[in-house]
């Protein structure tokens, strides 16, 4: 494909823009033992552990490891040599995801992406919902896990600085801090660090979910709203306002695949699209979106004066309820 491109333009919106991140083989290792372990398969002959597994229902063999594990890819040094961490995608000189073959890209996010308007949940969304809600005492365990991974001066200021309390059973400041860390944040060091930032362009999804009737999610931004709307496959569930919106998304979409500039280039000033909960298309500075209380901006830095790799540390364990690195 590196000699050969298939393509010359891409979009990364609508979930993690720095990767949903790569862990070792060595991790990967220990959490296959600990399945088979779990599973009561690490004592028998290889042959009987592979009929075992084919055989037995696979919502018996989901039930072992944390969700998260299903989707983090393994650096096995032959497609990926390395673990990519997040800093590492955030720096405009590792150019190991930045091909020249890619004359332009796009960054997008949604406002409240960790919420999710899931038919069969008012709680249940993206990944980071589902593990939010196993724990009996969400802001109490998610300090505990702070406290014992964080210094004390850095833990009081994550815990202070997004409001989580010592003890409440009210998800909304820990998938605001996962919202922020995983999907926010990357989108905009992301933009910041790719090589050609006049052909690079950024959005941020701010449009109000409008297909529940009550709360918590309705009127919040919500993960992968933004597709629900530039498909067009909800338009008949979309006021007349919406369907308009809708439109000109997938039309500056559309020109954007075709070679187009579908608005104002990142360039030095950091501009971003806008596109607001009233439906307006807004061209933004960075400066100019740091004023603004729909953002979340001085969190953020917080997020990363603390350090994002200790960030993740936290969140993950949270996530898992144990840290494979102590088993």
């Amino acid at each position: 494909m590196l000699q050969e491109p298939r393509f010359t333009r891409a979009i990364m919106q609508s979930g993690q823009a720095h990767l949903i991140g790569p862990k070792t083989i060595e991790f990967h290792e220990k959490m296959y033992a600990m399945v088979l372990e779990t599973l009561n398969l690490d004592k028998v002959s290889k042959s009987a552990r592979a009929e075992e597994l084919r055989t037995m229902p696979i919502d018996k063999i989901m039930a072992v490891p944390p969700p998260e594990v299903m989707y983090q890819p393994c650096a096995d040094g032959v497609l990926w040599k390395e673990i990519p961490y997040w800093d590492k995608l955030a720096d405009p000189t590792w150019m190991v995801d930045k091909p020249d073959f890619l004359e332009a890209v796009m960054f997008g996010d949604c406002k409240d992406d960790v919420s999710h308007p899931s038919k069969r949940s008012y709680q249940q969304g993206s990944i980071d919902l589902l593990f939010i809600d196993t724990h009996e005492d969400p802001c109490g365990d998610f300090t505990k896990v702070a406290n014992k991974y964080l210094s004390e001066k850095d833990a009081k200021h994550l815990l202070s600085t997004y409001d989580i309390p010592a003890s409440s059973k009210d998800t909304t400041p820990i998938w605001q801090l996962c919202s922020d860390y995983a999907y926010n944040l990357p989108v905009i060091r992301a933009a910041a660090a790719w090589p050609r930032p006049d052909k690079t362009f950024v959005y941020h999804f701010e449009r109000g979910n409008t297909f529940r009737d009550d709360p918590p999610l309705r009127g919040l931004c919500t993960h992968m709203l933004d597709a629900s709307f530039h498909f067009l496959n909800l338009n008949h569930s979309l006021s007349a306002a919406d369907q308009k919106l809708a439109t000109e998304m997938a039309e500056r979409w559309i020109a954007f695949a075709n070679g187009e500039d579908p608005w104002t280039p990142h360039g030095k000033a950091k501009n971003s699209m806008c596109i607001t909960d009233d439906g307006e298309f807004i061209v933004r500075t960075e400066a100019e979106d740091r004023k603004r209380g729909e953002r979340r901006w001085s969190k953020w830095d917080i997020v990363l004066d603390i350090g994002v790799e200790k960030i993740w540390k936290i969140i993950s364990v949270y996530h898992a309820k144990f840290d494979m690195d102590e088993r």
